[in-house]
């Protein structure tokens, strides 16, 4: 048995730029995603000729914590890596700008996803929680609940555990 050599990646990763703030908008509305805290300067993108195929955002949530948000990837492209070459690009950024605390907000449903990239998820009533994140935990529940039928999930990277 011989293996297949690698496809090559048709898909770069880079940081976006205000021109892509439209786009990023898009996705994350088509997604359902919480559309506040749109800064195109915390995104990054996966783009395939010139076009935004993927993106995801690190943003700062108090002075010690990261919030990992509004990972989005156009479905035709999904199956490829692109998000969990998002996701490890700004683990890095966010543990090369010295914050080791990174959370995010998930569906239950795609928790999985995030566990297999070094996230664990966390117990109800951490108190190493941002409280701005468990009020948009608590408010994201009940959206949650109403349009995708699903619990949300509070999670933490686990330095430990995985190498980004």
């Amino acid at each position: 048995m011989s293996l297949a050599a690698p496809k090559p990646r048709s898909w770069e990763l880079g940081r976006a730029t205000p021109k892509d703030e439209g786009i990023l908008r898009g996705a994350i509305f088509r997604e359902r995603m919480n559309p506040l805290f749109i800064d195109s300067k915390n995104f990054f993108v996966a783009r395939s000729s010139n076009q935004v195929i993927g993106c995801g955002q690190i943003r700062p949530i108090g002075d010690s914590c990261f919030e990992l948000a509004s990972l989005a990837v156009d479905d035709v492209n999904r199956g490829q890596g692109i998000g969990a070459a998002i996701v490890s690009e700004l683990v890095t950024d966010a543990l090369s700008a010295g914050k080791s605390d990174i959370f995010l907000l998930t569906l239950q449903r795609t928790a999985p996803f995030y566990e297999r990239l070094g996230f664990s998820i966390c117990a109800k009533g951490r108190n190493d929680i941002p409280i701005g994140l468990q009020l948009e935990a608590a408010i994201g529940s009940v959206v949650a609940a109403l349009v995708a039928q699903d619990s949300l999930v509070v999670m933490k990277f686990d330095k430990t555990e995985t190498a980004v």
